[in-house]
């Protein structure tokens, strides 16, 4: 059957470091038949490869839960190493899991006959695929969802901006305008006093003059006494 040709399945995964245990870091990770790739980017070609490991000497290949990732799987090596791997979603892991098993089954050093069963394959890759689009949408969704919040605070932003931009215009126009106004009445002011009757204007002349007139009499009146 042509389905027993080449088992591929390939997706995201996080791989813990060998030597920084701590430490995930996101590959592509693609398997062909009986070796397990993985690449730095999507699809990524010979110059983007990262590492591989041969099926043929795993051991075993488990889910294990007490690990702080999303959705870990361990693969244990033959000399005892072990390989630690993490899926973005639970049946993505499952689907890895029996994929895995399956491949350590094809033929290979010291494995003339294939023990694979492939009745299940396209069950499985129809089920992975499905994890797949599905972790893809819910991403899309979400960078959506992050564009369209941006755009709403850019928006709303720019009209803060456009308020106080006018607020601050009208608190301005409303000082020039007060300044104009006040100038104006000053000018009136000083207008209409220049305008007024000669004699209007003289009252408090002539009212000095009169007292000045008065104080003058008195002066008169006290130097004839003292002569």
């Amino acid at each position: 059957m042509a389905v027993e040709a080449d088992l591929i399945f390939e997706s995201f995964l996080k791989k813990r470091k060998d030597k920084m245990k701590f430490t995930w870091v996101k590959y592509w990770f693609r398997l062909h038949n009986t070796t397990l790739y993985f690449f730095t980017k999507k699809h990524g070609d010979a110059l983007r490869l990262h590492g591989h490991y041969s099926m043929y000497i795993v051991q075993s290949v488990r889910e294990v839960q007490a690990v702080k990732a999303d959705y870990p799987f361990e693969i244990t090596m033959t000399n005892g190493k072990k390989k630690l791997l993490s899926a973005e979603s639970a049946d993505l892991r499952t689907a890895w899991i029996e994929i895995l098993w399956k491949s350590m089954q094809l033929p290979g050093p010291g494995r003339e006959q294939s023990a694979c069963t492939w009745h299940d394959v396209p069950t499985l890759m129809e089920r992975a695929q499905v994890a797949r689009d599905h972790k893809e949408e819910n991403h899309y969704n979400t960078v959506l969802y992050v564009e369209e919040t941006i755009s709403c605070i850019s928006r709303a932003t720019d009209l803060l901006i456009l308020e106080e931009t006018k607020k601050t215009t009208d608190f301005h126009t409303s000082n020039v305008n007060e300044d104009r106004e006040s100038a104006i009445y000053e000018t009136l002011k000083v207008e209409t006093i220049e305008d007024k009757p000669s004699d209007e204007r003289g009252e408090i002349g002539g009212d000095a003059k009169e007292q000045h007139g008065t104080a003058g009499c008195t002066t008169s009146v006290v130097q004839s006494t003292q002569e």
